[in-house]
């Protein structure tokens, strides 16, 4: 008999009660499939995509794997302990796991400036719209001053559309991220899906402060205008 991973299975399309044939040097071993199994390669334990019954192994030497954790300070020690035997190969976990983390901080790095850069275009593109837009928002603040509205209250009001604008803006960006972990963990990582709820806090609270305060300086120079100013403008 022969244990086969699931990935495998699915991928050589492996079922249950298959007969597999494995070539191991100039000898031949028949197996059946009387078993599929899963494994969670990410634990970093030794496992195996076949896992053959010993007694089908019987004629062939063995080899053997362990694993042993080991300090830093002591790696050097290692040169010592292997000169004996020279038929033993060691990998070193440490190095490939530096490696994976070296990797995932230059990404890291990269999505971090390519957000900068979309924070940056997107603080112009709402100046853009906020100048494109400053002629209806100075007849619409020559009105308002005209029927008596306080400054106080005409400034609460400006930048108070741009805090609900930075919500709505900080809400949909907290969904689009949830959206993304929840497709990265389920169908890029393997890993059970998880909510992240500090995200729905803090994105809409960063895009009220962040758009309220691009939106109250775009109109900041609009809004210390006299009304006599902005009637003479309009003329």
């Amino acid at each position: 008999p022969v244990s086969v991973e699931e990935g495998v299975a699915e991928r050589l399309n492996i079922k249950m009660g298959d007969r597999l044939t494995f070539n191991v040097g100039s000898e031949i071993v028949e197996t059946k499939v009387t078993s599929i199994r899963t494994v969670n390669w990410q634990t970093m334990q030794p496992n195996f995509f076949f896992v053959i019954h010993p007694e089908a192994m019987a004629a062939f030497s063995p080899t053997y794997i362990t694993s042993f954790y080991l300090p830093t300070e002591r790696k050097a020690e290692l040169t010592n302990l292997l000169k004996p035997f020279a038929s033993i190969t060691m990998f070193d976990v440490d190095a490939r796991i530096n490696q994976l983390r070296e990797i995932v901080d230059q990404v890291s790095v990269a999505v971090e400036f390519i957000l900068v850069l979309v924070l940056l275009a997107g603080s112009l593109v709402l100046i853009a719209q906020v100048q494109a837009s400053m002629d209806e928002r100075r007849q619409e603040i020559a009105i308002l001053r005209t029927l008596g509205a306080k400054g106080a209250l005409i400034r609460k009001s400006v930048i108070f559309e741009f805090v609900i604008i930075g919500v709505v803006a900080g809400f949909m960006a907290a969904m689009a991220n949830e959206l993304s972990l929840y497709l990265l963990q389920t169908s890029v990582f393997q890993m059970e899906a998880s909510l992240h709820p500090e995200y729905w806090a803090i994105a809409p609270s960063v895009g009220a402060i962040v758009v309220g305060i691009l939106g109250a300086f775009g109109c900041w120079r609009l809004l210390t205008l006299n009304t006599s100013q902005m009637l003479r403008n309009m003329v």
